[in-house]
């Protein structure tokens, strides 16, 4: 497995301040498994603070899968295929930049994950992700409710 988490990690916090609610629906409501071809599974939603949240889709047939990292209040969402990574590694890093005094946006993240060589996409989702609408309800905003969907939940 490659190494995504360098030896001095200098990033910042993805907004400068945390925004607590009381939760809709359990994160439990986000943890399932789909199938179209081989099972993909949908785990490890957390809430990253400042209004993101991150999360990760993978294949039970061992090739790798992506990690999902969102702003609940903006939709704007970044994919890192972390295959041939260890998808640890990328949500480590992604930890690490949002517990860094520094600021650190979806963009800076992009650049880092593609500069070595991960598949990415950053673009704006007109639908809720489910962990927003478990940990961010109040930045639900003019989109969409969340729904099982092909791409992630």
């Amino acid at each position: 497995m490659n190494s995504i988490v360098p030896s001095a990690v200098a990033l910042g916090t993805l907004l400068p301040a945390a925004v607590f609610a009381e939760s809709p629906i359990p994160i439990s409501e986000c943890e399932f498994g789909q199938s179209y071809g081989p099972t993909v599974w949908y785990e490890d939603h957390r809430d990253i603070g400042a209004g993101y949240v991150m999360y990760e889709m993978r294949g039970d047939d061992g090739r790798g899968g992506h990690v999902y990292v969102a702003s609940c209040f903006s939709g704007s969402t970044l994919t890192v295929d972390y295959t041939g990574y260890d998808a640890q590694d990328v949500e480590a890093f992604v930890l690490a930049a949002a517990a860094s005094p520094e600021r650190v946006t979806l963009s800076d993240l992009r650049e880092h994950f593609s500069s070595l060589g991960l598949w990415t996409n950053l673009n704006m989702q007109d639908l809720e992700h489910c962990p927003c609408a478990a940990f961010y309800p109040e930045a639900k905003g003019e989109k969409g409710n969340w729904q099982l969907r092909y791409g992630h939940p």
